[in-house]
C-alpha cells in the first residue's frame, strides 16, 4: 500500500480506537493486545475481516448455459458456509432473517434463487418464454458446479426448506466425497415418490 494511503488509514484507525473498543472483537483493546500486537494491528485486522465479508449478489452463468442468481457472504477464517435453499414458490429473500443471524456469527452464507424462482426466473424471462419444465436434476447439477467449481467452498452446512430440503439431501449425496458436508438440516422437507418423476416434469 502506498505510504500516503497507509498514513491516512492509520490516522483514521487512531480516531476510531475509542469506538472500536466497544464493538470490535476481544483482541482489539487499548495499548497492547494479549497476543502482543498493538491497537493499530488489531484494528487493521478487524477492518480487513469486514472488508472480506461483503455480500456479493450476482447472476452466475453455468457450464450448462443456464444461469442462477446468487448471494454469497464469505465465512470468517475457517468457519463453514451455510448453503440455504428456499422452498417451492419462494425465493432466497425469504431466508433473509436467518441469513443475517448466521453471518453475524462469522459464518459464510450462500443462497440462490432456484430455477423457476425469484431473480433467476426474472432474468430468464427477459430472453425466454416461461419454462414448461423445471428439472430437479438440473437444480442439483448447477448447485454442485456453483459450490465446487465456481466458489470452491470446502466446508459447508446444508439447510433446505420444503422443496429445498429435498434438494439439500440430493446435494449432500453428491458432495460427500468432494468436500466436507458438516450437516444437513431440513425444514418441512418436500418428499416425492421416485416413480412420480416420470409423470411430473417439475420435480
Amino acid at each position: 500500500m502506498p505510504t500516503i494511503q497507509r498514513s491516512l488509514m492509520i490516522r483514521f484507525l487512531m480516531m476510531s480506537v475509542v469506538t472500536l473498543s466497544f464493538v470490535a472483537p476481544a483482541p482489539v483493546a487499548f495499548g497492547r493486545t494479549s497476543g502482543g500486537r498493538g491497537v493499530i494491528e488489531g484494528c487493521w485486522e478487524f477492518f480487513s475481516s469486514l472488508a472480506g465479508r461483503v455480500e456479493s449478489r450476482r447472476l452466475v452463468r453455468l457450464s450448462s448455459g443456464r444461469e442462477l442468481f446468487m448471494s454469497h457472504t464469505p465465512a470468517n477464517t475457517d468457519k463453514p458456509t451455510f448453503v440455504l435453499i428456499h422452498g417451492l414458490g419462494d425465493s432466497m429473500e425469504d431466508l433473509d432473517a436467518i441469513a443475517k443471524r448466521i453471518t453475524a456469527e462469522g459464518f459464510g452464507v450462500l443462497r440462490v434463487d432456484l430455477h423457476g424462482h425469484g431473480m433467476t426466473l426474472e432474468n430468464f424471462l427477459k430472453r425466454h418464454e416461461l419454462p414448461k419444465a423445471i428439472d430437479y436434476i438440473d437444480q442439483l447439477d448447477d448447485l454442485e458446479e456453483l459450490i465446487v467449481k465456481q466458489l470452491r467452498l470446502r466446508n459447508i452446512a446444508l439447510v433446505g426448506h420444503s422443496y429445498g430440503g429435498g434438494i439439500s439431501l440430493g446435494l449432500a449425496a453428491r458432495l460427500e466425497n468432494q468436500l466436507n458436508v458438516l450437516s444437513v438440516t431440513q425444514m418441512s422437507p418436500y418428499v416425492v415418490r421416485l416413480d412420480s418423476h416420470a409423470k411430473d416434469p417439475y420435480f
